[in-house]
């Protein structure tokens, strides 16, 4: 399975992540499903990337920062200054595996789909299968 094609809404109806005032993060998983989700993204540019998927949310560690906040503070107080809306670098690699590895051991950044990965949108993996990691935009 992979996410080879960028969803259309015109053909389906489409799901808004942030529909309910999104808290936590969320993953969707399995590409090859008939749901369509949508999540505001990319920053103050407040895009709106779509993909097929099942959405599964994250339930975080009360002891750690939320993942949220640490998102936020890597692409908005950091380099990318809330405007991470038309991929990823290769230099975010090591630091957003940093903040994964902190969420789950068996998440990383998805580097063929890098490209594609903006704040509050980001293409992964768990345990090698494809997903996508999704919060609340800084915007």
């Amino acid at each position: 399975m992979t996410w080879d094609s960028t969803s259309t809404s015109k053909a389906q109806d489409v799901y808004d992540v942030t529909e309910d005032n999104m808290q936590a993060g969320y993953i969707l998983l399995d590409p090859s499903s008939p749901y369509v989700w949508t999540n505001q993204a990319g920053g103050y540019a407040c895009k709106h990337p779509e993909e097929h998927g099942i959405l599964m949310m994250i339930v975080e560690d009360t002891d750690k920062r939320p993942m949220q906040e640490v998102m936020d503070e890597y692409f908005v107080e950091g380099e990318w200054s809330g405007w991470c809306c038309n991929g990823i670098k290769k230099e975010d690699i090591e630091p957003l595996n940093k903040i994964l590895k902190d969420v789950c051991a068996h998440m990383a950044v998805d580097e063929s789909k890098m490209s594609k990965s903006m704040e509050a949108w980001l293409y992964i993996t768990i345990a090698g299968m494809p997903a996508v990691l999704v919060w609340g935009n800084s915007d």
